[in-house]
């Protein structure tokens, strides 16, 4: 018992510190009711610091017992997801239940099932987050041999932040089943409320996951139809799933539909909305999908909407389609528009062409179609993964030179291309690379040291940017491999470039952060200190390696939080244009763990017409990985150097990491300190 005490040690918050929330409990302040007692609002203390809050206060007359009121608590607190409801605390003084959650600013999501200013686009969002939530509750968390089945899914369970995200909540009928076992056995009690329960369970008793996927399915229906599933008249209760049903089954939709809703539904995204909804409300549980399925149909719908209403198709796409080296199928435009997002073989099988959600072209060149000469006999690898989309598969250059010739035709006009290469490695998904290259009769070559990830295992390198006049581009590139090791070359990519928020952010949820100065986390001889009128004293760098090592209490943390460590440093104005890799090593507990960071976003060559302009260069415009730095606001930067998890109870953090160059690129750096926040 003591240990299950001292679980929920860091949330538990003082019974006099509620009543100055609430106001003693104003009903001014009421923010919900129903069959568990009120909610109210307030600003409050937490463990995560100070915020808005929902108080719910169980009342023991409607039912609520300790049971329910430590089976919340105990699910709320084991199990966390963005989808979830947060719980920030509760209070069991005297005969109080009262449960401190994140607060949701727009209530539950049965409020707006009639509200014209809640759009299907939006609404398709609310329903994903709902039902990743849902799965991750039936899908037993990693670290966990138990799932959740809620038992009580319905649209006034799910709850609503300021940006339309789904929370599950109320969890307190919910069980606890354990991973391996499909069904719980018979329950002896009937819970959830009329119209969301499944029949099944309502027959048998016999409770399975598949329960809160039929009750998901009623709530997705009220999200189509504008409505709750029942009505109270005249002392009856009336439940409209059957119509429901029917109207699916006679391919009436039209007639149950929001009226509202009518004239901006992609008819393919309703298609696939509505299907998976009448899949989950049928009669066997083993006939209706998995909650998995159930996301993965609902992102597939809202796609449909967001190419409906973003994307569209110009004439250029249209001229082009005749060249596709496949039969396209398609039944509507918005098929046709998902199929060119994903991409279609054209150009005798030697060009992907694709379209971005501005309608914009991509354009990706088989690598076999570029290859002019190598310094070594060409080989390439067809095996199937490696031929995805290209059949010659991929070139791989054993450290060659190799001379490519680029010639595009679909690009957009007047849009700005960042030119990558897309390869992958053997046996490996390693992200930094040592790439040379330079443009044909260039001098100077460029270097490469980092590429992004996608989907498949496939990576890319940014090599220039340049901006269009018309469709056609004619390159010639050199490239330079004896520091790549086990590259396998797909081809030259033409991707429309995409800006990506290079300045960081502080937390503002109320979560803890903390700031070490450079005094406090860098040994003061191995540097040259130096005063700044606004940060105190900072450090300049002298070596190429360096330590960074503290040790502080976690209470000056958020529990149970993940948290980043980020090196917050200036870059001296006459940094050196190649920009390689420092190293981190973690000496913590003798883990040794390595990675690789950045001081300098990646530089990419900026082309106009067919010649790199001297000297220009752009910061790379790519998602951002741990290792790329970004800018403050207070004009310095940062790197991510560490991440933990701060545990739940108060103990010592920390933190020992070295830092080296071999080039002497951590010299020159200033460093303000260690800042902690949370991710």
């Amino acid at each position: 018992m003591e240990s299950f005490v001292n679980e929920f040690k860091h949330l538990k918050i003082q019974f006099e510190d509620i009543i100055r929330a609430t106001n003693t409990f104003d009903d001014l302040q009421i923010i919900g009711r129903g069959g568990f007692g009120k909610v109210y609002s307030g600003q409050l203390s937490h463990f995560k610091g100070r915020s808005m809050v929902a108080i719910k206060r169980l009342d023991r007359i409607y039912g609520q017992g300790d049971v329910e009121f430590w089976k919340e608590i105990t699910i709320l607190n084991r199990f966390k997801h963005e989808n979830l409801i947060t719980l920030l605390g509760f209070c069991n003084e005297g005969d109080q239940m009262i449960l401190v959650y994140e607060h949701a600013s727009k209530e539950s999501l049965d409020r707006h099932l009639s509200s014209t200013n809640f759009t299907w686009r939006q609404r398709l969002k609310t329903c994903i987050g709902a039902a990743r939530g849902l799965s991750f509750l039936h899908d037993a968390p990693a670290g966990t041999n138990e799932r959740i089945i809620h038992r009580d899914i319905k649209s006034a369970n799910i709850l609503l932040d300021a940006n339309w995200n789904a929370k599950v909540s109320d969890m307190g009928l919910s069980k606890i089943a354990p991973a391996n076992q499909q069904r719980t056995g018979l329950v002896t009690d009937r819970a959830g409320t009329i119209g969301y329960c499944d029949p099944s369970y309502m027959e048998t008793y016999c409770l399975t996951k598949e329960s809160d996927v039929y009750s998901f399915g009623v709530v997705l229906f009220e999200v189509l139809c504008g409505r709750l599933c029942f009505k109270y008249s005249n002392g009856q209760t009336q439940v409209f799933v059957p119509t429901w049903k029917k109207s699916y089954e006679q391919n009436n939709l039209q007639q149950i539909i929001f009226d509202y809703l009518k004239q901006q539904i992609d008819p393919t995204s309703l298609k696939t909305y509505a299907d998976i909804a009448f899949k989950c409300l049928q009669k066997s549980p083993k006939k209706r999908p998995t909650m998995p399925d159930v996301v993965k149909e609902l992102e597939t719908a809202l796609e449909y909407q967001e190419l409906y209403e973003g994307v569209k198709l110009t004439e250029d796409f249209k001229r082009m389609l005749p060249t596709a080296a496949d039969n396209l199928n398609y039944g509507s435009e918005s098929e046709l528009k998902m199929l060119l997002l994903k991409g279609i073989l054209t150009n005798n099988g030697n060009t992907w062409l694709s379209c971005n959600k501005n309608g914009d072209h991509c354009e990706t060149l088989s690598i076999a179609a570029c290859l002019t000469s190598t310094s070594r006999e060409s080989h390439y690898i067809n095996l199937p993964i490696y031929t995805e989309r290209f059949t010659a598969g991929c070139y791989e250059p054993r450290g060659a030179e190799f001379k490519t010739h680029v010639k595009t035709q679909f690009l957009s006009p007047k849009i700005t291309y960042t030119v990558n290469l897309v390869f992958k490695r053997m046996n490996s998904e390693e992200q930094y690379i040592g790439l040379e290259y330079k443009l044909e009769g260039e001098k100077e070559k460029s270097y490469s040291f980092v590429s992004d990830k996608r989907e498949g295992g496939w990576l890319t390198v940014e090599l220039y940017q340049l901006s269009t006049d018309q469709g056609a581009v004619d390159l010639k590139i050199v490239f330079y491999t004896k520091h790549c090791d086990n590259l396998l070359i797909e081809g030259i990519e033409f991707q429309p470039l995409e800006k990506v928020d290079t300045e960081t952010r502080p937390a503002e949820d109320g979560r803890q952060c903390l700031m070490l100065p450079a005094k406090v986390v860098l040994d003061e001889n191995e540097w040259n200190w130096v005063f700044d009128p606004r940060f105190g004293q900072v450090a300049d760098c002298i070596a190429k390696k360096i330590g960074i090592n503290c040790e502080f209490s976690s209470e000056k943390l958020s529990p149970q939080t993940t948290y980043a460590a980020y090196l917050v440093y200036r870059l001296p104005h006459n940094y050196k244009d190649i920009n390689p890799p420092v190293q981190v090593v973690d000496k913590n507990s003798g883990s040794g763990e390595e990675y690789n960071i950045f001081l300098r976003t990646p530089q990419t060559p900026v082309i106009r017409g067919n010649d790199k302009i001297k000297g220009a260069y752009n910061p790379s415009i790519r998602p951002m990985i741990k290792g790329l730095p970004k800018n403050r606001s207070d004009g310095w930067m940062e790197v991510q150097v560490h991440e933990f998890i701060t545990p739940a109870s108060i103990r010592m953090i920390t933190t020992r990491l070295q830092l080296s160059s071999y080039d002497m690129s951590l010299a020159g750096i200033t460093v303000q300190g260690l800042e902690f926040r949370p991710i």
